[in-house]
């Protein structure tokens, strides 16, 4: 049981992520700088995740968790909006970052599943959740009511 929610955790934060690497506030210009403002957030979540020692504290961290997970959902879309970069501006921000994502990652698995273990834990890391993207429907091919 425990695993699978550390996979379901870890793939809600990957899914937010994926579309940025190697790959608030004002808009990010470049993909370097969404990456930026991404791990920053994601280190945010995390001293949001550790003030989480009860049920009142959990309760408490809930707002600031879907303020997070706002604003990740708003970097994902920056990402895919923004110019993209060469192959060799990816992979050199690949080689910078991904220790650090990884880090940053390892430590929300972590805290993830303590979280999870105190009463209103759960509820509190549900806010992390990131509704899948919509595609948008293409009228040519929906079938006409009649």
């Amino acid at each position: 049981m425990r695993s699978a929610t550390v996979c379901g955790t870890a793939l809600v934060v990957f899914a937010l992520l994926l579309p940025a690497v190697p790959g608030g506030g004002k808009a990010a210009s470049t993909q370097e700088e969404v990456v930026k403002e991404m791990l920053a957030t994601l280190e945010q979540v995390l001293k949001v995740l550790g003030t989480i020692q009860d049920q009142p504290s959990a309760a408490a961290a809930r707002p600031e968790l879907k303020k997070s997970a706002d604003r990740l959902a708003d970097l994902r879309k920056q990402a895919r909006e923004i110019r993209q970069p060469t192959r060799e501006e990816k992979d050199r921000i690949e080689k910078q970052y991904q220790g650090k994502f990884d880090a940053v990652l390892k430590k929300f698995r972590t805290e993830s599943i303590r979280v999870k273990g105190i009463p209103g834990g759960a509820e509190a890391i549900k806010e992390l959740a990131v509704a899948p993207e919509k595609k948008p429907k293409n009228p040519a091919k929906t079938p006409e009511k009649k």
